[in-house]
């Protein structure tokens, strides 16, 4: 749920149950009455803001799941009223399950007032409004916006494209597909199948502002959104841009090691030559600071480069070379080779 962190409690209210529920709970026998008044008042107290809203959504889309967890469950024939029912089972006729859904999301709002409340990006409001009108029902948009917003942020363009295809479709059998792809399942996809055009709309705003947020360049493949996980998880492996500077500046102030060959009649002032910190090398290191950032989506474009540059670099480290000393000695690690080939060719 959103804004959880936001949930702050109200301790001073009193759960006092609104008069036409009262009116429709005087109906039941008394046991049952009681067993309600027990399960809001847990419903209300309880810190699960998941939990809750999930049983909101199951209330409202599959009712007969939503009771389960509350102990309760639905008498088909209204006129028996729950006596019909086994003593280990509290029933209550269908018609009593919605004003129950609304108390308890009406009794819970009391006592946590920012339950059920979404931050809707300004780009998004619109489509949202759109929704929440065709809808209205505050429950049913919570859980529409929160699997689209999932969805976005989870899926590729392709799998967009396709839900968006078949939401837009005239036949039922596509959109109810559509929404199906959302991770509805079949009694919730039913509950949204008369929005399947609204729920496009939001989709396409949602998706627009994942990008957006996330200032990424479309496309963005399921394999870019792996690469921005493991990043997140191993922050150690890519330096920032600060760290990257560091690391050149030391570079910088390295010294040349001997990597003549033996053999060879080159000086080794050479290599000192190159990597002094003259200007000409401060020039030539200004070249890293204008380096583009590694990110996912740089890295699945040049996949090959980066995958071949760490094999060279792992072979490196292998021989028991240092590689930053490799890098700083470049341009003599270059002037060598070329004059060892020249040496060998004659």
């Amino acid at each position: 749920m959103k804004n959880v962190s936001n949930n702050v409690r109200n301790t001073t209210y009193s759960i006092e149950l609104r008069s036409k529920f009262v009116k429709q709970l005087s109906k039941l026998p008394e046991a049952t009455q009681e067993k309600i008044k027990q399960v809001i008042n847990s419903f209300v107290k309880s810190d699960d803001h998941d939990t809750c809203f999930e049983i909101l959504w199951k209330l409202t889309a599959d009712p007969a799941s939503g009771l389960k967890p509350l102990g309760l469950r639905v008498d088909s024939d209204a006129t028996v009223y729950g006596e019909s029912c086994k003593l280990t089972t509290y029933c209550i006729p269908s018609g009593l399950v919605q004003p129950l859904r609304n108390e308890l999301r009406y009794q819970r709002k009391q006592v946590y007032p920012a339950f059920m409340e979404l931050d809707v990006p300004e780009s998004c409001k619109a489509a949202f409004k759109n929704l929440s009108q065709a809808t209205n029902d505050g429950i049913i948009m919570v859980a529409a916006y929160e699997h689209c917003e999932l969805f976005c942020q989870t899926a590729s363009n392709k799998d967009l494209e396709r839900v968006q295809y078949l939401l837009n479709s005239p036949k039922e059998g596509n959109f109810f597909g559509g929404i199906r792809s959302l991770h509805f399942g079949r009694a919730e996809a039913m509950c949204l199948k008369n929005y399947a055009a609204e729920l496009s709309q939001l989709l396409e705003v949602l998706r627009k502002e994942t990008l957006a947020a996330s200032q990424e360049v479309p496309p963005y493949t399921p394999m870019a959104a792996q690469l921005d996980a493991w990043r997140l998880a191993h922050p150690e492996a890519i330096c920032n841009e600060d760290e990257s500077l560091n690391s050149i500046e030391k570079i910088e102030d390295s010294e040349a090691s001997d990597i003549a060959e033996e053999g060879t009649e080159i000086s080794e002032s050479v290599i000192s030559d190159e990597v002094s910190s003259s200007e000409e090398g401060k020039q030539h290191m200004e070249k890293f600071r204008r380096f583009k950032p590694i990110t996912a989506t740089t890295i699945v474009e040049n996949s090959e480069l980066f995958q071949n540059f760490l094999e060279s670099y792992g072979k490196i480290l292998e021989n028991g070379f240092d590689p930053w000393e490799v890098i700083a000695s470049k341009e003599a690690i270059s002037m060598i080779s070329e004059a060892a080939k020249l040496l060998k060719s004659k």
